[in-house]
């Protein structure tokens, strides 16, 4: 069962919507969909070579209350400052009871 004590992280998720302008150009914006406790469970990373250039990959994985609507592909976190992109959400025992948030941020 998840504590509450655990989840001492605030964390934003905002999801992407399209908009069109008058002149038909759709650009994707950025916008808060909700606010939510989280446990930092880890960190890590690794360095890749692409493009001949030495790229920097960090992984971060968030432990949330289950989160109705949640998707990788639809949002993105905000914490501390810095945007992550979803790589996955798992609901770990399938109850519905919470979520493991994995992310990635890149860093030039």
């Amino acid at each position: 069962m998840l504590s509450a004590g655990r989840l001492r992280n605030r964390i934003t998720f905002q999801k992407f919507t399209d908009v069109q302008s008058d002149s038909g150009q759709t650009t994707r914006t950025w916008s808060k969909w909700k606010d939510w406790w989280a446990e930092l469970v880890g960190q890590g990373g690794r360095e890749l070579l692409q493009a001949q250039q030495v790229k920097g990959e960090s992984v971060t994985l968030f432990r949330i209350r289950y989160c109705a609507g949640l998707s990788s592909s639809l949002h993105r976190v905000l914490f501390d400052g810095r945007i992550f992109d979803i790589n996955n959400v798992t609901d770990p025992d399938g109850r519905k009871r919470e979520h493991l948030v994995s992310c990635k941020e890149a860093v030039a």
